[in-house]
């Protein structure tokens, strides 16, 4: 046991929050001392310099005091990918692929960095930067684009969510399962926002100037009313079926969305009595599947896991058996050297 015990310093919540602020405030200072120091004519120069020498005290602070989400690793890799991305957007000089060449490089860093440390946050921002990437480079397509957008990224969207679950359950990515549970759901939450009825016509107003009044309806406008309704409601069956509770987890709040949605263009109630309706449902409902639950129901229950008083010593148990093996074969193994010579 004491040759597989866990050296990591991984403080409690709150202290890995202290930890995460002061180190911010920390890198904040040595980057305007740096500056004064060694007069650093090009902001860019500097940024990327501090990119670099984040990511090298977080990879020395881990490799040598074992630090392992601890709130000072992680703020010193998100600041060495901030720190570079912004680096490179002060680079830039403009032009018309200036957004997807930005989009691309930051989906790099992100992901490597994601890739290096695990780390969940830039797992949903490389992610999200991907889904930028192939939004900006089709603009650039003509004037096809324009109808075609949408239907692109739920295509793009539905691809990393399959992509995303088939390696969650690769036993070789197990240290990377939170991650990409994380980009799951970006997945699902892009995926509903690219049919979105709201956010296809607000920025179809605001990217190809179409001008479209509140009132005015949007071209297939029946399809993207529908993928706003239907799309939160599969989720929550699929979520059953396949008792995926991202899946479900998902769904129930954009249902509340495609609601609010639909008021937004739609008044039928005042919103206090929506409102209260609304708690009404939801409370209803609630009770009723929290009594229906208490006994199990074809692998579905409200009623919480019991653990015996010798839970907590089975692991043990099973690791001093484990043990207990090594160590006899280790000495069958010397004894028969012993024969041989």
């Amino acid at each position: 046991y004491k040759a597989k015990e866990v050296k990591f310093y991984t403080p409690n919540f709150f202290v890995k929050i202290g930890l995460a602020l002061l180190t911010l405030v920390i890198c904040s200072f040595a980057m305007g001392l740096i500056a004064l120091m060694f007069s650093f004519h090009s902001p860019q120069v500097l940024l990327i310099f501090m990119g670099i020498v984040t990511y090298v005290a977080a990879e020395i602070l881990i490799s040598q005091k074992a630090h392992y989400n601890s709130g000072v690793d992680n703020m010193l890799v998100w600041m060495a990918a901030l720190f570079l991305c912004l680096g490179i957007s002060w680079g830039m000089g403009g032009g018309p692929y200036e957004d997807s060449i930005f989009s691309f490089l930051t989906f790099i860093i992100c992901f490597v960095l994601a890739a290096r440390f695990a780390d969940t946050l830039l797992s949903i921002a490389a992610t999200i930067a991907l889904l930028c990437f192939v939004f900006f480079s089709y603009q650039h397509t003509g004037a096809l684009a324009k109808a075609t957008t949408p239907f692109i990224i739920m295509i793009v969207s539905a691809a990393i969510y399959f992509v995303s679950a088939i390696m969650a359950n690769s036993p070789g990515l197990l240290l990377y399962r939170y991650c990409l549970k994380c980009v799951n759901v970006v997945a699902l939450l892009a995926l509903y926002a690219s049919g979105n009825y709201y956010l296809v016509k607000e920025l179809s107003n605001e990217m190809f100037h179409l001008g479209l009044r509140l009132q005015d309806p949007l071209p297939m406008g029946w399809f993207f009313w529908s993928w706003t309704f239907f799309v939160p409601l599969i989720y929550i069956g699929m979520g059953i079926r396949n008792k995926n509770i991202t899946l479900i987890r998902t769904g129930i709040p954009l249902v509340a969305v495609a609601v609010l949605i639909f008021r937004y263009y739609h008044s039928i109630l005042a919103p206090e009595m929506a409102l209260m309706l609304g708690g009404v449902l939801l409370f209803v409902v609630s009770y009723s599947l929290i009594n229906y639950l208490r006994e199990p129901k074809k692998g579905f229950t409200f009623r919480p896991e019991n653990y015996t008083s010798d839970s907590h010593k089975f692991g043990q148990l099973i690791t001093n058996e484990l043990i207990n093996n090594a160590a006899a074969s280790i000495a069958a193994d010397k004894h028969r050297n012993n024969d041989w010579e």
